[in-house]
């Protein structure tokens, strides 16, 4: 396998023996399959790798940075920005009492 971390992808999980793991989802599969979340149920995993796979595109920050200062763009992107925040909070107040890997 190539090395992950030459791809310049975060995060990266390297074991003692060389092997080597990029993308969270991966890792956190990985995680669990070597040792199993205790008192969390299925539906909770599949909540939690849904909230995984759904927000960090929407939360992204980089068209705030992309625009001028004070421009519409800008204020768009911040709207834009609090919305989605707005929405992954109703998601994880849904979901319940944690534990969450964030």
């Amino acid at each position: 396998m190539s090395d992950p971390s030459a791809r310049g992808v975060v995060p990266v999980l390297e074991g003692d023996d060389g092997f080597a793991l990029a993308e969270s989802m991966v890792i956190l599969d990985f995680l669990e399959e070597i040792a199993p979340g205790e008192g969390q149920t299925a539906q909770q995993r599949a909540r939690m790798r849904l909230f995984a796979a759904l927000f960090p595109s929407r939360l992204s920050s980089f068209p705030i940075l992309k625009t001028e200062p004070g421009s519409d763009e800008e204020a768009a992107a911040v709207t834009k920005l609090r919305a989605d925040l707005r929405a992954m909070d109703l998601f994880l107040k849904e979901t319940g009492p944690g534990p969450f890997l964030l």
